[in-house]
């Protein structure tokens, strides 16, 4: 008996050293005083969850008036007055911003809790998510890490935190299949999730005319848009393809006959489509800002704003845009893609876009007049050939597109303006200040347009140390956001690491004046390294990528492995593009093949070994680690597949131009290059890593590219040779593992909960699931779609605020069963949140205008007030019409007559709101 007893006093103090579960822990309990507020109170959940997932035990809600009464254990979120209470006078806290936050461990009356103080709402729930991280937990875009139990505890003294960027965000890219354009509602959900635990505040996304998102309905037909594309399509270089046509077994792993975003394969018509996919970003944007992050929304600024068809379609997208997406806190306008260097020119080259400049139009004109004001991108600037012409034609073309962007930005933020609770504009578009150069616009339009106008370019395609020159010399009230690219759309397949060359970034954007970053990226998981380091160095400006790397690898410490983990983690992102070099594949072009460097792959495999010899011995962190060696795993395969292909490549086009023995010869040694398991061996081990929907979507396009040039290759040379032994191999036994192809952030407790898994190799599973903290598991056996894909749905009456705890288990008779999880999910109680932007009831005529005439740089400007209920102003002569423009002025170059009557019409739709004259003396 007395045995029995010290067992269960061992057990206890192990319980209250490491678990955190002892009743009077500050973990027992959590005081939040702002449930009423909707991120506060989805981040008081997500705490709940996550505290309940580290002790095994969820714990209680208290209101703030009952702790004061008994202070209890607890954490306790509270506002400055109670918390300055709880300082000593060598504790000032100071100023923390809408952002900051501060965490203080105290002991009241022999019991300890930990206090979380901030300003604002927002602080609040950073607050939240610094805790979480102080006790080890990290939230990536992909994936996250959860600690077994609550050995990292918190300092003694005061923790305070500000960030150094007011915008931290990211810009996530439609078109790929790795991208959001194969995401799901859930998936929108889960990445909005993982921003706001992440330390980020603002999601933007971007939408070219061919997609749906920037669409309006003219005559009962969409116009702008178009719906989102699947495999059944060739884009972007795919070749179209149902997944039943996928090869080497991987046919197994897709449950839909196309792989594609749930809308693609709903069977609605093209309209139907369209609605239903604004719809869903409408749903995702509802969402980020109720879990507290700030939504922008962009498209194309395309045409002549002077040209009437140009402007009313400008004007009905944004009226679109903002009425249907009426939460956004920013309208991104967005310059097209190499018009930065082209300018608006009377032709383009090589990148062909839809407007040229038309030789009549007056737009030139406005290019003369404000050449001097766009020196810097005019006469200065050096973009990248063919598209920047250095030439006379070129520089006015650029003049010209200069004054075409401070007309789109007027004429946007006019009618922003006539909205409450109106979003702010964002400028944006494709730079580097030797690529595309958009930025060196910014100069001229930040002396012309209003203050509240936000600049943001994509930098150059190529990370570079710095960010673009040109943020440095705009004025300091400018809000500036750089738009570094988390990884190019290169090769998409393979890593692209960059975390040392953000160390200078993120250094260099700090002194150049810039408030945030938004990080431009189609994949999630893949990238998160390099999009952590931003966010985290926006939190801690020390941080380099030494310390960024042991920050990480802390969690390795209790095995002893924390060194190494960190050592590998260095060398990896060291590595550089593809970990192996080479060109690879670009994504958003025509495949190729592009094998990388020999001696990489030798140092890569060496650092795969002593990574797989850690993990045997890992305790913490093990998920991560294995997911890194099947990562690794994948591009020491595909390299040894493109090393054959792109061999066989050659000899097949050489095969091409010749005939007689020659010619069946290299055909030959194409046939025994390309008959091997190379690429199926390599698409097994990318499978075994799909952890995300980017992921999964990766594997579809390595289908509908590599896969299928491979087999067509392989089918040619046996054409030429008559060798047809054999037929390729279809499945080279995949691994016993489940996989789970996207990652779930949380859940609504109003609705069913579907889960969808892969079991390779075959078999039955069941899902478990119960409500943390409980026992027992309840179970059903998961319903069998094609190949290996199951799914199973949690019904609605079990979805129960804070969270919910599943695995998935393959029972096998012969051998140890194969568990994916235990994993915990967040379920939350959403908050219905409808949009507040609403045209104005009333908009002020202002003052009475009257016309100005000037001399200035040998013309005569016309100018006038601006009037916010204008859509356009006609300017006319002696009755004789000469421009429609949505600026309240006008160059003429023609030499205006003594006696000529001068009238400017400002016009709403069609509608003529004011109309004044004046005669020339």
């Amino acid at each position: 008996m007395k045995r029995y007893k010290s067992d269960f006093l061992l057990l206890l103090l192990v319980c209250i050293m490491f678990s955190g579960c002892q009743p009077d822990s500050p973990f027992s309990r959590i005081v939040c005083a702002e449930q009423d507020n909707a991120p506060v109170s989805y981040a008081c959940t997500d705490l709940q969850r996550y505290i309940g997932q580290i002790t095994g035990k969820i714990p209680a809600s208290e209101s703030l008036s009952k702790w004061e009464r008994s202070h209890k254990p607890a954490i306790v979120i509270m506002d400055k007055k109670t918390f300055s209470q709880y300082l000593s006078p060598e504790e000032p806290v100071g100023e923390l911003g809408e952002e900051g936050f501060a965490i203080k461990k105290i002991v009241k009356n022999g019991k300890e809790s930990i206090l979380l103080y901030a300003e604002t709402p927002l602080g609040k729930v950073n607050a939240i998510y610094g805790l979480l991280k102080e006790l080890g937990c990290e939230f990536r875009l992909g994936s996250e890490y959860v600690p077994s139990s609550l050995s990292v505890g918190l300092p003694d003294s005061l923790i305070i935190k500000k960030p150094a960027f007011s915008t931290r965000g990211v810009l996530p890219w439609y078109n790929f299949f790795n991208s959001p354009t194969s995401w799901d509602p859930v998936d929108h959900r889960a990445f909005i999730d993982q921003l706001i635990r992440s330390g980020a505040n603002t999601l933007t996304f971007h939408t070219y005319d061919t997609e749906p998102f920037g669409g309006y309905e003219e005559e009962g037909v969409m116009k702008q848009s178009e719906p989102l594309k699947n495999s059944k399509e060739g884009t972007w270089g795919t070749n179209p393809m149902s997944t039943g046509e996928f090869l080497y077994g991987t046919d197994g792993l897709y449950d839909t006959e196309y792989f594609g975003a749930a809308s693609t394969n709903a069977g609605l018509s093209r309209d139907e489509q369209i609605k239903r996919e604004k719809e869903i970003l409408r749903d995702a944007f509802y969402y980020a800002k109720s879990r507290g992050l700030r939504t922008a929304f962009g498209f194309s600024a395309t045409g002549d704003p002077t040209i009437r068809e140009d402007r009313n379609r400008f004007i009905k997208q944004l009226k679109n845009v903002v009425e249907f997406y009426d939460c956004l806190d920013y309208v991104v306008l967005w310059q097209e893609e190499t018009k930065g260097a082209q300018g608006h020119p009377l032709q383009y080259d090589t990148h062909i876009l839809a407007q040229t400049r038309d030789p009549q139009s007056k737009i030139v004109q406005y290019g003369k007049y404000r050449r001097d004001v766009f020196k810097r991108i005019v006469d200065e600037a050096n973009g990248v050939n063919p598209f920047f012409k250095r030439d006379e034609e070129g520089k006015l073309s650029r003049a010209t597109e200069g004054a075409r962007l401070e007309m789109y930005g007027k004429l946007g933020h006019r009618i922003l303006s006539r909205y409450e609770q109106a979003p702010k504009l964002v400028i944006s578009g494709w730079g580097g200040e030797t690529y595309l150069v958009s930025a060196e616009y910014y100069d001229g339009l930040d002396k012309l347009l209003p203050k509240d106008v936000v600049f943001s370019s994509l930098d150059h395609i190529a990370p570079q140390p710095k960010v673009d020159e040109a943020y440095a010399i705009l004025s300091p009230d400018r809000q500036r956001w750089p738009v570094p690219w988390l990884e190019n759309d290169g090769d998409q397949w393979h890593p692209q690491p960059y975390v040392h060359l953000y160390e200078k970034t993120a250094e260099n954007l700090l002194q150049s004046g810039g408030q945030g970053f938004l990080a431009i990226h189609w994949r999630t998981r893949e990238v998160e390294m390099n999009y952590g380091y931003l966010v985290d160095f926006a939190w801690d400006t020390t941080l380099t990528a030494q310390k960024y790397f042991r920050k990480f690898a802390k969690k390795y410490e209790d095995a002893g492995l924390s060194g190494e983990v960190e050592r590998i983690m260095t060398e990896l992102d060291q590595m550089g593009y593809r970990w192996v070099g080479g060109r690879g594949q670009n994504e958003c072009a025509r495949f190729t093949w592009g094998p990388g460097n020999e001696d990489k792959r030798i140092k890569l495999q060496e650092i795969k070994q002593r990574l797989d010899d850690l993990l045997p011995k890992a305790k913490e962190g093990k998920e991560y680690l294995e997911w890194t060696s099947d990562r690794i795993q994948w591009v020491l395969d595909y390299q040894m597949a493109e090393t054959r292909g792109a061999r066989a490549k050659e000899l097949f086009n050489e095969a091409k131009l010749i005939t007689g023995e020659r010619r069946l010869d290299l055909a030959a040694q194409a046939v025994e290059l390309l008959f091997g398991d190379e690429l199926a061996k390599a698409m097994q081990s990318y499978s075994k890593r799909i952890t995300t929907r980017g992921e999964y979507g990766v594997l579809a396009t390595i289908n509908t590219k590599a896969a299928i040039d491979w087999a067509g290759m392989l089918d040619k040379a046996r054409k030429i040779t008559g060798i047809r032994d054999n037929d390729q191999p279809t499945d080279t036994g995949f691994a016993d593992k489940i996989i789970v192809p996207r990652f779930y952030g949380s859940v609504s407790e109003g609705k069913d909960f579907r889960i969808d898994a892969i079991v390779l190799g075959g078999g039955e599973a069941i899902l478990h699931y119960r409500i943390p903290g409980k026992k027992k598991w309840e179970s059903q056996i998961m319903d069998t779609g094609n190949g290996w894909c199951r799914s199973a749905t949690i019904p609605v009456e079990k979805m129960k605020t804070p969270a919910l705890e599943y695995r998935i288990v393959v029972e096998k008779e012969d051998s140890i069963n194969i568990i994916y999880g235990p994993k915990m999910v967040s379920v939350f109680s959403d908050t219905p949140l409808k949009g507040k932007i609403v045209p104005k009831e009333t908009i002020s005529t202002g003052i009475p205008n009257q016309i100005r005439i000037s001399s200035e740089k040998g013309m005569d400007v016309l100018k006038w007030t601006d009037m916010i209920q204008a859509d356009f102003y006609e300017v006319l002569i002696n009755g004789q019409h000469l421009i429609e423009t949505p600026v309240n002025f006008f160059p003429v170059t023609e030499k205006l007559r003594k006696g000529q009557k001068i009238t400017v019409k400002a016009v709403d739709g069609m509608e003529v709101v004011s109309e004044f004259s004046t005669f020339i003396e």
